[in-house]
């Protein structure tokens, strides 16, 4: 995987080497701390001297010659286990060493009887690679209070394997940390799912390295994602990870019918890096109350089997809340499919996002409304669009179709067409029209919006006095910090700097529905801090100091077309 600097640096911060750091976790912008599975439990120590069995205690290493399952329920570094026990009783700790070749599949899928006291932890001697390797064709795993760490699953051969949380039984807190998964080219990933007459809740995938998962070059579409939420699944933290080289989604929610929507709920997916996925970054189906804040997707093409959007979604998920993601060098930023009548959600929120470098790969239609752009939403019914930065896209800001339901967009910065004939928003319907707003949003020096299609104003005035609409909103250049350099914050000249509205009511809507404010911007810095709230994703500090944005907001590099992207026979191993 290529080493890009935010990811780098994410890493540093949050990532692989986290095991050995002591800094406190905190979760991202919005989202709650699971409370268990992120930096507890921790392991008991294992025995020392460990030179004979000790009851709770396993140690597993099928590559020793004197390994054995006959008389040696527990084993121990000078005899140990073949194989980890199909059923393990609360406070079991597995230690597995050297490379386990062994699949948990029914019926010898591993159900985990912890509890919140004496949960079970499966795991390498110690969280510094590299980690015992895990191959086989499949591992699932049941029950409550477990933790998966440390361990380095590799599905090699082509079977389509996965590291599965459920789905054969309940499960109850259990926890994939600091873990790495490697695909090959038919199957890999994670997922969290529960079969009918069982659920999957509370679960934490947490500093895990996902990555190979399907061959994700193939023309056809395999859909092999890198972490799969599905059926009966709720109260999922997926934080911290990094995703890639999936031949699907980087992330996808899916229930799998309107009749399961209900069932997949309160997804939070925090923090993450996707890239170079076959599809999207992050995708969701249908599923309720969907957070996703402060993940990083980059360098996602469309193709045959999909858009090329950093995120998106169809079928109508409900509650859905992209915030303070930074996405770029993508062919969509945030794209939204029809919603098809597979599901029943109608409320998606858009709040503080820096999307940027949007591309296109397609032929370029300036009347095609569902065309790719920074925001492109073909599905959803009730929008809101709130402090975003949309800079630097090919195609179109603000593009949609939609039929019915309204688009408020408020508190945007839009602007650097790189295409003459593009649109900075352009929406279809008249009813939608109509029903949409536009305030207090600082639009480039050149303007075009088609509000409703075809109809066309080249400036910002003709569009006010045209539609009624437009309060409160500028058309100057944002004067960002250094463009250049891909740092979009605000400068005491900028004139969205001061000229936003007094908040919106979509912070309201989500303290009231979580009870967390997320009256924040991009940084995480309170909103407003000088005289009123900016314009954009990001606020200036009251008197103009700007925070230093250089260390953690590093330039991207430019996407390499796809004859440069590494081959399969040259992924890393």
């Amino acid at each position: 995987m290529r080493a890009h600097p935010r990811a780098v640096l994410a890493l540093v911060l949050v990532g692989l080497l986290r095991p050995g750091l002591s800094l406190p976790w905190t979760p991202p912008i919005g989202l709650p701390d699971p409370g268990w599975g992120i930096d507890t439990p921790v392991a008991p120590a294992r025995p020392l001297p460990w030179t004979a069995e000790v009851t709770g205690f396993y140690y597993v290493d099928d590559d020793h010659v004197a390994a054995t399952d006959t008389a040696n329920p527990y084993g121990y570094p000078g005899k140990p286990r073949l194989t980890i026990p199909n059923t393990l009783a609360a406070g079991s700790y597995v230690e597995v060493n050297g490379t386990y070749n062994r699949s948990h599949t029914s019926p010898n899928n591993l159900q985990l009887n912890g509890t919140v006291a004496n949960p079970i932890f499966i795991r390498s001697q110690t969280c510094t690679p590299p980690y015992a390797v895990v191959q086989g064709s499949n591992w699932e795993t049941s029950g409550s209070y477990y933790v998966l760490e440390c361990l380095d699953f590799h599905w090699t051969g082509t079977a389509k394997g996965a590291m599965a949380i459920g789905p054969q039984g309940n499960v109850y807190h259990a926890a994939v940390r600091n873990c790495v998964n490697r695909g090959n080219l038919s199957g890999g990933g994670m997922s969290v799912s529960a079969n009918a007459g069982f659920h999957a809740q509370n679960v934490v995938i947490y500093n895990c390295e996902v990555k190979d998962s399907g061959d994700y070059r193939i023309l056809t579409d395999q859909d092999v994602s890198g972490i799969v939420i599905s059926a009966r699944a709720s109260h999922v933290y997926i934080m911290d990870n990094t995703i890639a080289r999936s031949s699907g989604d980087g992330v996808s929610i899916n229930a799998t019918s309107a009749a399961l929507q209900q069932d997949t709920h309160h997804v939070y997916v925090g923090r993450n890096v996707s890239t170079q996925n076959k599809q999207t970054g992050f995708w969701t189906k249908q599923a309720e109350d969907v957070i996703y804040s402060q993940n990083t997707a980059y360098h996602l093409v469309v193709s045959a089997s999909s858009p090329g959007a950093c995120l998106g979604g169809q079928y109508a998920p409900s509650h859905v809340w992209v915030i303070f993601n930074h996405f770029y060098d993508c062919d969509n930023g945030i794209k939204f499919q029809s919603d098809s009548g597979l599901g029943y959600g109608t409320h998606l929120y858009i709040v503080g996002n820096l999307i940027h470098h949007i591309q296109s790969s397609d032929a370029f239609d300036p009347a095609n409304p569902s065309d790719d752009a920074c925001i492109s939403l073909r599905g959803m019914t009730h929008i809101r669009i709130v402090n975003n930065t949309c800079w630097h896209y090919a195609v179109g800001g603000i593009m949609s179709p939609n039929g019915a339901g309204y688009i408020h967009i408020t508190g945007n910065i839009l602007g650097a067409r790189q295409n003459a004939s593009a649109r900075d928003i352009l929406l279809q319907v008249s009813a939608v029209a109509s029903a949409s707003d536009m305030t207090y949003n600082n639009l480039d020096t050149s303007v075009r919006i088609e509000w409703p299609q075809p109809t066309l104003y080249t400036s910002l005035a003709a569009f006010q006095s045209g539609t009624g609409k437009g309060q409160s909103s500028l058309s100057a250049a944002p004067q960002f910090l250094d463009a250049g350099a891909r740092i979009y914050h605000l400068t005491t000249s900028s004139p969205g700097y001061n000229a936003g509205p007094a908040g919106h009511e979509v912070y309201d809507t989500f303290l009231a529905r979580y009870g967390r404010s997320i009256a924040v911007d991009f940084d995480g810095a309170s909103r407003p801090l000088g005289a009123a709230w900016d314009i954009g994703a990001f606020e200036l500090a009251a008197g103009g100091s700007p925070r230093p944005p250089v260390a953690d907001r590093p330039a991207a590099p430019a996407r390499p077309p796809v004859a440069d992207r590494p081959a399969v026979a040259d992924r890393p191993p």
